[in-house]
């Protein structure tokens, strides 16, 4: 995004004035407090959303891009009348570069929040609505919605101000599983980071958001798992993931094969293998698909944060 380095500035400048439109509202009526996975990408987050949308309790969308920028905008413009706050922000939601494979239909949805008492208006209240209508739209009953876009663990700063009540769930993998898968996607899948050293900044720098959460964010809200621990111990994992969502496991969580569709994942390359069963042997491919020359440039620069987590203690 042009100008992006400003716009942390032009935010905190914008905090410092009179908001006429709060995000937040102490008598707002929310369907719930959220949860958002994060990880650097390439760590089994699609996978891990379709084990939960498995579950009756939970929703979790495809990945979107429009939330951070609903936050930057709602408080930039937070002058301008309620009615012109709610386009821009369901505009975020339904632009199809924003939210790629959500499909939203919003055009009912606006005279509604118009409608809104004023101890009802708050950016908080229009996120939630719109989690709710793409449940709705696609007939999935739940209780809770989740959020697992990577781009919400870079994009922390934006989030967690307005959501410092929600629950983050932070999936680590391998970073040399995670840097050959991005390394074997091609530049318009994965950008710059399908380069070896742009990706193994990513898991770095992924690891360091987890750091600030961790300083941040109050332990009961907050969850640790790996992607090794997933597919070997699924049910084990699972349980206490859903535990400390409030739920109780649901063991249709392992027939998630018929999600591909649901995320709008199915005719992407790199999701092919979630339409099929949970398979340990993903674990550690990064032996078959890094050269010993990659391999080699590689360890530098992520093998302290692989000694941190126990990866080079079980090689």
């Amino acid at each position: 995004m042009r100008y992006e380095r400003l716009i942390p500035w032009a935010v905190r400048v914008a905090d410092l004035f009179y908001r006429p439109h709060p995000v937040a509202h102490p008598e707002e009526q929310l369907s719930c407090v959220p949860f958002f996975i994060i990880g650097s990408g390439r760590n089994g987050s699609t996978l891990l959303a379709a084990m939960l949308n498995k579950h009756p309790g939970l929703l979790v969308p495809p990945e979107q891009f429009f939330l951070h920028m609903s936050i930057i905008k709602y408080k930039l413009f937070n002058f301008l009348p309620w009615e012109e706050l709610v386009k821009i922000v369901l505009g975020e939601a339904a632009d199809s570069k924003r939210s790629i494979r959500w499909e939203l239909r919003v055009n009912d949805m606006f005279y509604p929040l118009y409608q809104l008492p004023k101890n009802q208006r708050s950016l908080r209240r229009l996120i939630d609505e719109i989690f709710v209508a793409f449940g709705k739209q696609k007939e999935q009953r739940f209780q809770i919605w989740g959020d697992k876009s990577p781009l919400t663990t870079y994009r922390f700063n934006y989030i967690f101000p307005v959501y410092r009540d929600a629950r983050f769930i932070f999936l680590l993998r391998d970073g040399r599983d995670v840097v050959s898968s991005y390394i074997q996607g091609s530049s318009k899948e994965f950008q710059q980071f399908a380069s070896l050293r742009q990706a193994a900044w990513l898991w770095n720098l992924s690891i360091k958001h987890w750091d600030r959460i961790c300083r941040e964010v109050p332990e009961s809200r907050r969850h640790f798992l790996t992607y090794e621990q997933l597919v070997r111990e699924p049910e084990k994992t699972l349980t206490g993931l859903v535990r400390f969502l409030g739920f109780d496991y649901d063991p249709a969580m392992l027939n998630f094969q018929d999600q591909a569709s649901h995320l709008g994942v199915d005719t992407l390359r790199i999701h092919q293998n979630l339409r099929k069963p949970l398979n340990p042997q993903s674990v550690g491919k990064w032996r078959e698909r890094l050269t010993a020359q990659q391999q080699a440039e590689l360890m530098p620069l992520i093998e302290e944060n692989l000694q941190r987590f126990g990866y080079l203690d079980s090689r």
